[in-house]
């Protein structure tokens, strides 16, 4: 998986965890609220200039948004990237439905 599909999501996931529209981090940074989508997606390689602007944006270091950005194993990245994206495509209340879900397995595998 790219280096800009990885980057992107992981803007988007900070992005969303500060309940941040892409609007609102544009402004904050500076940048054209199309261009912050196009970044998610990974369309548009940033320069470390808009990594900056970005990292500050979301209040996170530029180290955590690059965190084992280029490690060996991308099959974690691209799974837990595609998991995200499908996300978005689904209802509120089923994403609380999955949850449950999810803490349940979580619960089952640590004991």
């Amino acid at each position: 998986m790219p280096i800009s599909i990885i980057l992107g999501s992981r803007i988007r996931f900070y992005r969303k965890e500060k309940k941040l529209s892409q609007e609102k981090l544009a402004e904050v940074c500076r940048l054209h609220p199309s261009y912050i989508g196009q970044i998610e997606r990974g369309e548009k390689n940033i320069t470390v200039e808009i990594l900056h602007r970005l990292s500050q944006g979301l209040g996170v270091s530029m180290a955590e948004l690059l965190q084992d950005i280029d490690g060996k194993d991308y099959r974690q990245d691209s799974i837990l990237s595609d998991i995200y994206n499908q996300m978005f495509q689904i209802s509120n209340g089923d994403l609380k439905r999955m949850k449950r879900l999810f803490d349940d397995i979580l619960d089952i595998i640590n004991h």
